[in-house]
């Protein structure tokens, strides 16, 4: 008899888990496409829209910056030395 509950016990526990991680998997999904519907719903480009205004004129100011390097020993980088390198920067973007 106690053999049998104890089978019991695990079958039952071993269905409420996958029950649960079946639950889990199906709101994780349902809540995804709630979240991308409304993402595309409120970030459309619309002429008067909120979106087109914070694109056209950020509320925050945002730059670029860019870096670049100038290799200054390419031969002796293929003899195997280690490169010496010039930063050249930034340029920065508004």
């Amino acid at each position: 008899m106690v053999r049998l509950r104890n089978k019991t016990a695990l079958v039952g526990g071993f269905a409420l888990c996958c029950f649960i991680i079946f639950l889990i998997l199906i709101v994780n999904d349902v809540f995804k496409n709630i979240v991308e519907d409304q993402i595309k719903k409120h970030t459309k480009l619309k002429l008067n829209g909120e979106a087109f205004k914070n694109w056209k004129e950020p509320p925050v100011p945002t730059y670029l910056q860019f870096y670049f390097f100038h290799v200054e020993n390419q031969l002796q980088i293929l003899q195997g030395e280690q490169a010496i390198v010039k930063q050249l920067g930034p340029y920065t973007y508004k």
